[in-house]
């Protein structure tokens, strides 16, 4: 059938139902959550805090965590009363019976739009899991009941037939799928040195933004389709990067410095799930609470891998064992570009992290010179001082680039840390 004037919009709309769709199947599963901000607050919001978390019920699933940050507010503020401090104190009284109030009312409801600006959000782990439950319920029953109802014509009943094959290929390859949500470090806007350890799947989407980006790679562009791997290759590294690593929510404070990598592993398991599915059913078996949100930490290596990548381990026989054994990894992760909390010019920290030490004027050691050069450039110290804000002495600090002239170094590569010990420009220093 030859194309028609009609077809740009039938493939619009098509693109719109299955955008909607989503957002549908995250109502539906109540995977939506909503923040009600005071439009006076809004500034401060962006600094950190804890707000009521709404779910598609009204209720509050961060019931306790509000809680427990009343008693803290509470607290602070009766210890600037007893310092003296009354401004800050009737300010934090104030933030405490907001937060109060939220409570007592318990549900979304209570409060106006007039006064409050709504903002809804999911996880990204709960839109992979509606994703993935969309195509298990798409290649189970949609795509098998729309294939037996085509009518094959004469002499083509062999392309069904291939069309069955072909589906039943993709289930399988698609039971052996598995997407893996690594950790991630977050630092406090408040405290800049206190890190939390995070999943990537618990970043907060905002519904106003993800639309808005889904419009711009699908709608703008017109694609009939997007692969699994292609959307959340594109979402991690696009979408989640440019928002962590963006200074233009909450200033440079709110920024997140962060790198995000992905990995393609393939593993094998003989049971019917995988190695960390294992992890989490035991930690469910050992609580008695099906489907929690658990954490699974593996200190050290001890000698034995969390994935199979080796296949069969034995001394005789193949190494692969096997499609059905197979689970195929679409691995992401994150690292902070400069982990500062670890980069404190400790020896024996440093060195067994593998950044070495470089001292000028030592007696000793393959270093000849050490040279420095200031990076100068119009306007840099303006630039610092909006991004950074007035820091007493440091305002005054120079970013200089360093050139170390020694021996054969084999263990250093482009991209690899090193720390220039300041001691050795001037030797008198302590600290």
């Amino acid at each position: 059938q030859p194309p028609t004037e009609e077809d740009p919009e039938i493939l619009k709309a098509e693109q719109m139902s299955n955008l909607k769709s989503l957002l549908s199947a995250l109502f539906e599963n109540k995977r939506l959550y909503y923040y009600k901000i005071p439009y006076g607050s809004m500034t401060e919001s962006m600094y950190g805090g804890v707000r009521p978390v709404y779910d598609v019920e009204g209720g509050i699933p961060n019931r306790t965590a509000v809680t427990n940050e009343i008693t803290s507010l509470r607290t602070q503020a009766r210890e600037a009363g007893t310092a003296g401090r009354t401004a800050e104190a009737t300010a934090t009284t104030e933030k405490a019976d907001e937060l109060e109030t939220h409570l007592g009312i318990g549900t979304a409801k209570g409060f106006g739009g007039d006064s409050y600006e709504q903002v809804t959000f999911f996880y990204l782990y709960d839109l992979i899991d509606v994703i993935l439950n969309g195509i298990e319920v798409a290649l189970r029953s949609t795509y098998p009941n729309t294939l037996e109802k085509l009518e094959a014509p004469d002499g083509a009943e062999h392309i069904k037939t291939k069309e069955r094959a072909t589906l039943r290929r993709m289930q399988t390859n698609f039971k052996n799928l598995r997407v893996l949500l690594g950790p991630m470090e977050i630092s406090d806007p408040q405290k800049p040195d206190v890190y939390l350890n995070v999943s990537i799947g618990e970043a907060p989407i905002s519904v106003s933004y993800f639309t808005e980006w889904m419009a711009s790679k699908v709608l703008a562009k017109g694609r009939t389709g997007f692969t699994l791997s292609a959307f959340i290759n594109q979402f991690v590294k696009n979408y989640l990067r440019n928002f962590l690593n963006d200074n233009r929510c909450g200033g440079d404070k709110s920024r997140q410095r962060v790198s995000l990598y992905n990995a393609s592993v393939t593993s094998y398991y003989d049971g019917p799930t995988d190695e960390i599915s294992e992890l989490l059913l035991k930690s469910w078996r050992r609580e008695k609470v099906a489907n929690k949100r658990v954490d699974v930490y593996v200190p050290k290596f001890t000698g034995g891998a969390l994935l199979n990548t080796m296949g069969s381990r034995t001394n005789q026989g193949p190494r692969n064992k096997g499609q059905e054994s197979q689970r195929n990894w679409m691995i992401f992760y994150a690292g902070r570009s400069r982990p500062q909390e670890l980069m404190r010019g400790d020896y024996s920290v440093d060195h067994s992290h593998g950044i070495f030490h470089y001292v000028l004027g030592s007696d000793k050691g393959i270093v000849k010179t050490i040279k420095l050069d200031r990076t100068s450039a119009t306007g840099l110290k303006e630039l610092r001082f909006e991004q950074e804000g007035y820091d007493g002495l440091m305002q005054l600090r120079e970013v200089y680039n360093v050139t170390v002239d020694a021996f054969l170094l084999p263990n250093t590569f482009p991209g690899t840390y090193m720390y220039v010990d300041p001691r050795g420009f001037a030797p008198n220093t302590t600290g």
